[in-house]
């Protein structure tokens, strides 16, 4: 079950396509490597 606080790349790609921002996986991956952001995982 995900998280409502957790975004990895796949689900903010969906969020964004949602609001009409058409971005690739990688691309927001790459941001988010930039702004120092990492993807929690949870078991």
């Amino acid at each position: 079950m995900a998280s409502h606080q957790c975004y990895g790349s796949r689900r903010l790609v969906t969020a964004l396509e949602a609001q009409g921002i058409q971005v690739g996986r990688y691309r927001v991956r790459h941001l988010m490597r930039q702004a120092g952001l990492k993807p929690v995982w949870e078991a």
